[in-house]
């Protein structure tokens, strides 16, 4: 079964507001959307975002 987070999980990954998560999705700044998992909640697949957070380490570590 596929796992989600809510935007205030992934703020709390990504250091930002939820103001913040909300634009990068509209302005396309995230490489993941987010998925309606409820009546009125939005959330995102915790694959895509792991998968993002470990692209973005590979990155730094390559620019140390």
């Amino acid at each position: 079964m596929e796992k989600f987070i809510s935007v205030k999980q992934l703020c709390k990954i990504l250091g930002c507001s939820i103001a913040t998560i909300y634009r990068w999705d509209k302005e396309g700044v995230l490489p993941f959307r987010k998925v309606k998992i409820g009546k009125a909640k939005v959330g995102y697949r915790y694959s895509e975002v792991e998968d993002f957070i470990s692209e973005i380490s590979k990155t730094t570590e390559d620019v140390n």
